[in-house]
């Protein structure tokens, strides 16, 4: 027991030192919506203080008191706080310019919908449904009551842990993402929970670790295989398993009770680093590469080395092959691709479809390495373009 426990610390002191935080300190406040659960209406938001910056910017645009910030929706997981058991996530995501929302409803469960699923902790089959109340809610109050600005332009982002985990791939797939006043688009899973695993309909990024006892990495890994096949899915996704992950890496506690539950500082940053990338569509800000944070090779990236020792680590960046002409393409029967290929004209848009896709989408890079220890027996990198 000693070697193992000295073993899941060494993993833990040789992660890589998180980076800097952005230029604005958090404010929190908490609002009510009574549309919500009965089991608590209460909102639990997070906002970057634009009259309080904690590092030296010298760009005249962040001082502008009527900047606007993305808006994340993010859920809790059974018998979460959403007010203490994320508060370093929700700073650091404020800090680097995030409007997070946490919804306090259903805590053990929903009361006035009680829909459950198999193998689920009962009362949250419709839990998701919450997160959509929220942001609806977030969207009318927050700039008319608060004059909290709110930049919707890229949509918004959804993200989860545990059982809001699955809320958060509940929400962003099906038909769910235009359900809300403005649609999802992009999602992050901590150690999303689900016996259920439908193809969620935006990028989305899905984390667990080879410790996690309660969402073993199975269920992330089945969440990231649900859009093979699928029509008109998403092709931007991740799976990231850390060996010396448990459950609890993305909340406050530094050590949970056993092996592999502590808290884990590098998870604020790709989060932050996959709303950057596909919900605002910034690859550079603050002096942070966050495209290649998730996306390159460098030591500072996920795969490489960025987020420590990884199980696995699987990026697929689908954003060349998101184009809405792709799309379309795609969404025809084989009777219609018939017949355009038959046509001159269809015989031409085929040909510089496959040419695009050959130039664009071609870059692939796949690792395997030696011992674990430095990227080892069983480890798996892959970065792809798709």
């Amino acid at each position: 027991l000693i070697s193992i426990l000295f073993l899941g610390t060494a993993q833990v002191l040789a992660d890589p030192d998180p980076i800097s935080r952005g230029p604005w300190s958090p404010k929190s406040f908490t609002i009510t919506n009574p549309a919500m659960d009965s089991s608590d209406q209460r909102i639990f938001v997070t906002v970057p203080d634009l009259e309080n910056q904690h590092v030296d910017v010298w760009d005249p645009e962040y001082w502008l008191t009527d900047r606007s910030f993305p808006l994340i929706s993010y859920a809790h997981g059974l018998n979460n706080d959403a007010a203490e058991d994320y508060n370093t996530l929700f700073d650091a995501l404020a800090s680097w310019g995030f409007v997070t929302i946490a919804h306090h409803a259903c805590k053990s469960g929903c009361s006035d919908d009680y829909t459950s699923l198999w193998w689920d902790p009962p009362g949250f089959g419709h839990y998701y449904k919450q997160q959509l109340l929220a942001i609806d809610f977030a969207l009318d109050e927050l700039p008319g009551s608060y004059g909290i600005n709110l930049d919707v332009s890229g949509g918004v982002g959804i993200a989860g842990h545990s059982m809001g985990g699955q809320s958060a791939l509940f929400a962003s797939s099906y038909d769910n993402i235009t359900a809300t006043k403005v649609p999802i688009t992009a999602a992050v899973f901590h150690h999303a929970f689900s016996h259920e695993f439908p193809a969620p309909q935006v990028p989305f990024l899905s984390f667990t670790g080879e410790q996690d006892f309660v969402a073993p990495p199975w269920m992330s890994r089945s969440i990231f295989n649900a859009t093979r096949g699928a029509r008109n899915t998403v092709r931007s996704k991740g799976h990231a398993n850390k060996v010396s992950a448990g459950h609890l890496e993305n909340q406050d506690w530094e050590n949970a009770g056993w092996v592999g539950d502590w808290y884990n500082p590098l998870v604020p940053q790709f989060t932050a680093a996959w709303f950057k990338v596909h919900l605002e569509r910034k690859t550079h800000e603050f002096g942070v590469d966050w495209e290649e944070l998730i996306y390159g090779d460098g030591p500072s990236a996920m795969c490489s080395g960025g987020n420590g020792v990884m199980e696995e680590c699987d990026m697929r960046d689908g954003r060349m092959a998101d184009l809405v002409l792709i799309d379309w393409w795609e969404s025809l029967s084989e009777e219609d691709k018939k017949l355009l290929i038959a046509g001159a004209s269809g015989a031409l848009l085929f040909v510089v479809l496959v040419v695009s896709l050959g130039c664009c989408c071609g870059r692939k890079a796949k690792r395997d390495g030696g011992a674990r220890g430095g990227g080892g027996a069983g480890a798996m990198h892959r970065v792809q373009m798709v």
